[in-house]
């Protein structure tokens, strides 16, 4: 029994055996600040901080003193300033910059100590308005990884540039000017692989948004171009959105609908996102053309194989009266994931894309309890002929194999669907989730 005690209160510290590489690994997905404060443990933790490849600095670490909220923390500046001058020569894999206020002459030299120690991955955090970052950053050719994030910063690029390595980019609340600015950044990043823009701003005078870049085989876009007038109209009923990716394979776009959108579409799409959708000054007043906005970026993402739709999406595309005949045809589409409403419109316009996918495998439908747009459904309702599949004579799902429909409520509508499908299927399987969690399979034969 004393045996098993002693065993169990071993004091011998196992951690501290550990190489330097392995407690550099460790140490790397913590906050800087507690990694140094790892130096007080012991005489071996001393100096393994100077080597973590990883540096995070987050000003929220760094609690203000009273009275003090409109000056700069001094604290985290000192703290800053001591570790980026006391680390080793060790490569920066990664340097994260969070700040409210600094000196910008202060954060650029952090950043040129980066840059001369080889930083790959370089994330800058600041509400600034205004950020003039050092010309050497522009230069870097160790960085493979680049964010700016939550800045809403004009930021002022050099004449010329090029990030010769860099991969992926992450701009998020980073206000444009002028549109050619944006031109410029993405022409000045010859292999990039991956775009995401979050919530980036235009010039209300921009009436056309160019996002081009030859490269890039991932991008996402996820309410960057909400841009608001002083009395709250929306910009986007005005702006064309030109889309140039021509090597794109995963396609992500969530946003207002913009008055027009410009997009080739290419083989090389594997997947795509649509979430389009009305601001609010238009919530209760018919928005024109809206439906044929959201045809025109579909007509960008048709060589699609996997496709997905928000309820936003197909509700806005139900304003165009002559949907079937402009619905663009998508040759590889293997999978379709919509979320629908109940209004028959929402199944007729499900109905035309299965209509224009010859190749469709597996169509998932996840019904919601009521539009977003109530004013499109105001008028009293007419019947569409969904019911008798008027429209429909000559649709037949050879390939498709399987439908999931989830959140059932056998209403008239969703009735009329599953009944179409029985028509037109053949060997589907159709798996049906009602809205109280019973399950009905039926195999079309």
């Amino acid at each position: 029994m004393k045996e098993s005690s002693m065993k169990r209160t071993d004091p011998t510290d196992r951690i501290s055996e550990l190489p330097d590489t392995v407690l550099s690994h460790i140490l790397s997905s913590i906050p800087t600040k507690s990694v140094v404060r790892t130096s007080i443990l012991a005489k071996r933790w001393r100096y393994v901080w100077k080597s973590v490849p990883v540096m995070d600095f987050d000003e929220n670490l760094f609690p203000r003193q009273t009275g003090n909220a409109e000056h700069e923390n001094t604290s985290f500046l000192s703290f800053v300033d001591r570790v980026m001058e006391s680390q080793d020569d060790t490569d920066i894999r990664k340097l994260r910059l969070a700040f409210f206020d600094a000196d910008i002459v202060r954060v650029n030299k952090w950043i040129q100590i980066a840059i001369d120690r080889n930083v790959r991955e370089l994330l800058i955090e600041t509400p600034k308005n205004y950020v003039e970052f050092t010309e050497s950053l522009f230069s870097c050719n160790s960085l493979v990884y680049l964010k700016f994030d939550r800045s809403y910063a004009n930021l002022k690029l050099p004449e010329s540039f090029c990030f010769g390595s860099l991969r992926t980019l992450c701009l998020s609340a980073v206000y444009f000017p002028e549109n050619a600015l944006l031109v410029q950044f993405l022409s000045g990043c010859p292999v990039l692989e991956d775009l995401d823009m979050n919530g980036c701003r235009w010039s209300m005078l921009e009436c056309e948004v160019e996002i081009s870049s030859p490269t890039v085989t991932r991008f996402s876009l996820d309410g960057s171009c909400p841009v608001v007038r002083s009395d709250g109209d929306c910009k986007m009923k005005d702006r064309t959105i030109k889309i140039c990716i021509p090597n794109v394979k995963s396609f992500k776009y969530i946003d207002h609908v913009a008055k027009d959108y410009n997009m080739e579409s290419h083989l090389s799409l594997v997947d795509a996102f649509i979430d389009v959708r009305i601001g609010e000054p238009y919530w209760n007043e018919a928005y024109e053309n809206c439906g044929y906005s959201v045809v025109n970026l579909l007509k960008g993402v048709s060589n699609a194989k996997y496709l997905s739709l928000s309820d936003s999406t197909l509700e806005l595309l139900c304003e165009a009266s002559d949907l079937v005949e402009v619905l663009p045809k998508f040759p590889n589409l293997k999978k379709l994931v919509v979320v629908s409403g109940r209004h028959e419109l929402h199944f007729i316009a499900i109905a035309f894309f299965l209509q224009s996918s010859p190749v469709l495998k597996s169509l998932e439908i996840q019904i919601e309890s009521s539009p977003k747009y109530k004013h499109i459904y105001d008028q009293e309702e007419e019947s569409y002929g969904l019911a008798e599949g008027e429209g429909f004579e000559n649709l037949y799902l050879h390939c498709l194999k399987e439908v999931k429909i989830s959140c059932f409520g056998d209403s008239e509508h969703e009735l009329n669907f599953v009944k179409l499908l029985l028509r037109v299927a053949n060997k589907t399987k159709i798996n049906i989730i009602k809205d109280r969690g019973d399950d009905i399979e039926i195999v079309c034969t």
